[in-house]
């Protein structure tokens, strides 16, 4: 059963909620109000905006499915993930661009792009042939979204963290499913002891989804705000070393390329079964700002 109906959305709104509820504009639905509707208790202002300054767009809820807006069937043949890429992206105005570079230099089935800075009031982060998963930014936090290739299945499921977004991708070949974690902690020298509350719940799923299968694929990839060394300690407390660091080919550092003192706080987590595929993370500094003003953080890809 899919009813489905109109909505009136104010056009300051209409960036973020088209993509969000997943709308469909109708232009020839719209309404030639000529004259204010009396809101109690809204300002003039606000009530101009939700007569003249709003645009029709059709909605149809998924009542039967429990993940309406990240559930995505289905129907190409199934693929495997040539490689998985976290970006923490500064930004992604204008550097759309510099992304759809790097998955023609990747093929990264999935992106993680940290701090996006775009709240629901604004355009998802988005690259032709990507579907977005993304955690808006708001008030103490940057954003947070995952690109997953068009023709690889995935479905989201809640976290309750803005900070972590968790992806089941499916339709890949042998009958894999991955579970992929895109994460951005609390930035700051000050926050160490909130970045490692922060991943409290992440260290419940990981060993749930263990538990069930010892050899389930876990990616868990971000900018993490932690050195190496404390990361490392961090994990084998929570894991028992059930997840690990992949080795780098070439160097470990991805933040601050060309300077004297290089810091890693971007990394990969994977399972041992995953780590046993891909040993090697490469990290990709043409994306850092040192190169050409696109980040202080470089790319790295697993």
């Amino acid at each position: 059963r899919q009813p489905q109906f109109y909505l009136r959305v104010s056009t300051l709104l209409a960036a973020g909620l088209t993509s969000f509820l997943c709308l469909t504009y109708r232009e020839n639905h719209c309404s030639t109000y000529n004259h204010l509707i009396p809101l109690c208790g809204i300002s003039a202002k606000v009530e101009y905006l939700l007569v003249k300054g709003w645009k029709c767009y059709l909605f149809r809820p998924w009542r039967d499915d429990p993940c309406p807006v990240t559930a995505v069937p289905m129907t190409s043949a199934p693929r495997k993930i040539s490689s998985l890429v976290a970006w923490n992206s500064n930004g992604f105005n204008f550097k759309e661009y510099a992304a759809q570079s790097l998955d023609s230099r990747t093929n990264a089935g999935v992106m993680i792009i940290g701090e996006h800075l775009r709240s629901l009031r604004n355009y998802h982060p988005a690259i032709p042939g990507y579907r977005t998963y993304s955690s808006p930014a708001k008030t103490g936090f940057c954003g947070l979204c995952i690109l997953v290739q068009s023709d690889i299945g995935a479905y989201e499921k809640p976290t309750g963290v803005p900070h972590i977004i968790h992806l089941v991708v499916t339709n890949l070949v042998y009958g894999e499913v991955w579970n992929v974690f895109g994460v951005y902690l609390q930035s700051g020298s000050s926050h160490s002891k909130t970045r490692k509350s922060q991943l409290l719940p992440l260290w419940g799923v990981v060993n749930d989804l263990l538990r069930k299968d010892p050899l389930a694929k876990i990616a868990v990839g971000g900018d993490f705000n932690l050195p190496p060394e404390a990361l490392s300690k961090i994990v084998l407390k929570h894991t028992n070393g059930a997840l690990v660091m992949p080795n780098c080919t070439g160097s470990r550092f991805s933040r601050f390329p060309g300077r004297g003192k290089l810091s890693a706080i971007d990394h990969w987590l994977v399972s041992k079964d995953v780590q046993l595929q891909r040993s090697n993370l490469k990290v990709h500094r043409e994306m850092a700002w040192g190169y050409n003003g696109l980040s202080d953080h470089a790319a790295i890809s697993l």
